[in-house]
């Protein structure tokens, strides 16, 4: 979750108070001087640094509580601005900060390396047995039926899709969000067995741009289903 005043302004205001859930304490209704949001060690940001360019006025300052712990400070005006939380039951990640206005530095300082950490964190694991059986296969030469997403599972733009079909028939690829629900027909045609590409630009079945988020990419064909794992990051 992320807001720069929806820890300490915003329940003042008679907003919803997330600050128990997610272990936080907003101590302060800060100014605009987010300037570089660095990682903590021993932490899923360990070593990360990031200039920042997005929205920056009325800063919440942070506080850990409970079992939330500090996972990111600010620069040179010193505070926490983002945090992490286990309590076993779930978890959470609260940042006073906006990801899209994270700039991407050299090594690990990258908005796709800091999203797989976080979705890591929570359990979730992009690079999934069927992905990775997929591509061994395909490495062997061993015609397979599979489907993922071609480089990294983390788009913005375009996701460049790779799949492989044993035999020559109809292949649906839908995409589909968390809730189980088709957000795209993809694809719906007659394909030759072997090794093909599409790609998807992001859009739903009405041309409308899809929020940020986990999606499903699903191939159907000669009565098997595979699927993998994407997210998209704006």
């Amino acid at each position: 979750l992320e807001g720069g005043d929806v820890w300490y302004w915003d329940p003042l205001q008679g907003g919803y108070d997330f600050e128990i859930l997610c272990g936080i304490d907003g101590t302060t209704d800060g100014g605009g001087d987010l300037t570089t949001i660095g990682g903590v060690a021993t932490t899923f940001t360990e070593g990360m640094s990031f200039s920042y360019t997005g929205g920056n006025s009325y800063i919440d300052h942070l506080s850990p509580v409970g079992s939330g712990y500090t996972i990111f400070n600010n620069s040179p005006t010193a505070y926490v601005c983002g945090i992490a939380n286990d309590v076993r039951a779930y978890r959470t990640v609260g940042m006073s900060f906006e990801f899209g206005g994270l700039m991407d530095g050299s090594g690990v300082s990258t908005k796709d390396t800091l999203a797989l950490n976080i979705m890591e964190f929570f359990g979730i694991h992009l690079q999934g047995v069927a992905i990775d059986r997929f591509s061994a296969l395909k490495n062997d030469r061993k015609l397979s039926f599979g489907i993922k997403a071609k480089g990294s599972n983390l788009f913005s733009n375009k996701l460049d899709i790779e799949y492989g079909i044993v035999h020559s028939g109809k292949v649906e690829i839908d995409i589909y969000n968390t809730t189980g629900r088709k957000i795209k027909t993809l694809m719906s045609a007659t394909k030759n067995a072997g090794y093909h590409k599409i790609s998807w630009n992001g859009k739903d079945d009405n041309g409308r741009n899809i929020v940020n988020g986990i999606y499903f990419v699903t191939i159907k064909s000669s009565g098997k289903v595979k699927n993998t794992k994407v997210m998209l990051i704006k």
